[in-house]
């Protein structure tokens, strides 16, 4: 399964608005679909993005990682990329450079952008 960053700034987006003790399921947020999600909440748990339960990884079953809070890092990273005008400029930005966007690539693009203004 690839990486979606679309969909993971829409998930940090839905993150951020639960309240305290609530959780996400990947079923809730997409139920054609729970795999990709949970696979992209356990992505997000594997950087330091949220605070998520641990994944189920038996066999013929979805990665059932629930989503429950951002970290600090992940907060910052939302701060930056919340916004369109951000987030197309650091697209437009790798993509004009030939980069992947990555975890990597995003911070320095967002770094490089800050400074810019």
């Amino acid at each position: 399964m690839q990486r979606d960053w679309e969909l993971i700034r829409k998930l940090m987006l839905d993150v951020e608005k639960l309240k305290q003790g609530e959780s996400l399921a990947p079923v809730s947020v997409d139920p054609d679909d729970p795999d990709k999600i949970g696979y992209h909440f356990k992505l997000m748990v594997d950087a330091g993005l949220i605070i998520g339960t641990n994944p189920c990884l038996e066999p013929n079953n979805f990665y059932m990682c629930y989503a429950r809070c951002l970290t600090w890092i992940g907060h910052e990273l939302l701060d930056f990329i919340r916004g369109d005008s951000m987030w197309l400029g650091i697209k437009k930005d790798c993509r004009e450079k030939g980069l992947p966007l990555t975890y990597e690539t995003v911070r320095a693009t967002i770094s490089k952008l800050v400074f810019e203004k």
